[in-house]
């Protein structure tokens, strides 16, 4: 009995879904969320299983070639959310399978080639290239496709590979090349020696005062962190820098090491905040001045102003508006630029929200809704 399943293609161009048919000896492997290898144009490409359908869409329906990893590579809940992701963005559904997949298994398969052992070969029915790569796989056993490209440079081999397979001479399989990815490390520091031996060093840090001060403070910075810190937490809270840290390990003062991360260090856990987060120094600063200005009680919105140009806005709320967005005569609006405004003193300087004498202001009335 006939199966097809639906396929997204992860390649990160691709919207589309493609139906294929799953081969026999594929039936009890591929479920949902297995990544798959299929036939797409002239190339062979990598593809998630999404569902199994019914029916196709077309009549002519290629197979599933190869399954690249029997464990699924996605669950439902992934698939689920890279398909409302596609619709709700309308990005590729390739584009967002590949955020889904693990690190390392978005990259192109490769093909493993072998020749088969069951099969006594005869020589004579082949060409001259079928030869030629049966004699590299006699000497050197299974290849890859990247060492037969070495091998056999500006040869279009692929098409000999599956003719070679089709006639049962060679064995091929669609395999992944070894992932890149690597834990993640970062460098840290430690304190070498106890915390009490800090005050007690027999030789100081550096001849310059202010530079011997700055690394016994990384010392006693470090003597109240527990476990490792990193270098970018130290240079914020001391103002150190990596000469100091450098010599501060040359004296064995302190370790410098590489420690692994977490990429996600917040998984599976529930942050609920206690406390507030320790400031650096020029954080606490910062804070200062905002938390300062924040409890001031409001002021009037002249205060700031010099005290002639004050007194004068306290007197006359209709300072002036432009003569040329005024309309109706003299008389019924006032002039907008009539008026000797006092001059402040000179060590005063004018605002620049205001007018200077014997200037109008052309958003003057528009401030106080005249026009």
């Amino acid at each position: 009995m006939a199966s097809f399943v639906e396929v997204a293609i992860n390649l990160p161009q691709i919207s589309d879904t493609y139906h294929y048919n799953l081969p026999e000896d594929l039936q009890g492997s591929v479920q949902p969320g297995s990544l798959v290898i299929v036939p797409f144009g002239k190339q062979r490409a990598q593809g998630v299983v999404l569902r199994r359908v019914e029916q196709p869409d077309v009549a002519k329906i290629k197979d599933i070639d190869e399954l690249v990893d029997e464990k699924p590579a996605l669950t439902a809940a992934q698939i689920a959310l890279a398909e409302w992701m596609a619709e709700e963005t309308l990005s590729p559904l390739g584009a967002c399978i590949n955020l889904m997949l693990p690190p390392g298994l978005s990259q192109r398969t490769d093909t493993l080639v072998r020749l088969n052992p069951d099969l006594e070969l005869g020589k004579e029915a082949l060409s001259t290239l079928e030869k030629r790569i049966v004699n590299l796989l006699q000497e050197r056993g299974e290849l890859r496709g990247r060492q037969l490209n070495a091998s056999l440079r500006h040869v279009e081999w692929r098409s000999v590979v599956r003719k070679l397979a089709r006639k049962g001479i060679v064995h091929t399989h669609a395999v992944l090349p070894p992932t890149r990815v690597r834990p993640k490390t970062v460098r840290k520091v430690a304190l070498a020696i106890p915390p009490e031996d800090i005050e007690t060093l027999p030789d100081p840090l550096s001849k310059v005062a202010k530079v011997h001060e700055r690394r016994l403070h990384v010392l006693r910075f470090l003597a109240g962190e527990a476990g490792l810190v990193e270098p970018s937490w130290i240079f914020a809270q001391t103002g150190a820098n990596n000469g100091d840290l450098k010599m501060l390990s040359e004296a064995g003062l302190i370790t410098l090491r590489q420690a692994e991360v977490m990429r996600d260090p917040l998984e599976d856990t529930v942050y609920v905040p206690e406390k507030a987060p320790e400031l650096t120094r020029d954080q606490t600063l910062a804070w200062d001045q905002i938390h300062m200005g924040c409890r001031k009680p409001s002021r009037d919105k002249h205060s700031t102003l010099p005290a002639a140009w004050r007194d004068r806005f306290r007197q006359d709320r209709t300072l002036p508006a432009c003569r040329a967005g005024n309309t109706g005569s003299q008389e019924d609006r006032p002039n907008p630029c009539a008026g000797d405004f006092p001059h402040p003193p000179d060590d005063q300087a004018l605002p620049l929200s205001l007018p200077r004498p014997g200037r109008c202001d052309p958003f003057a009335a528009f401030r106080r809704g005249t026009l």
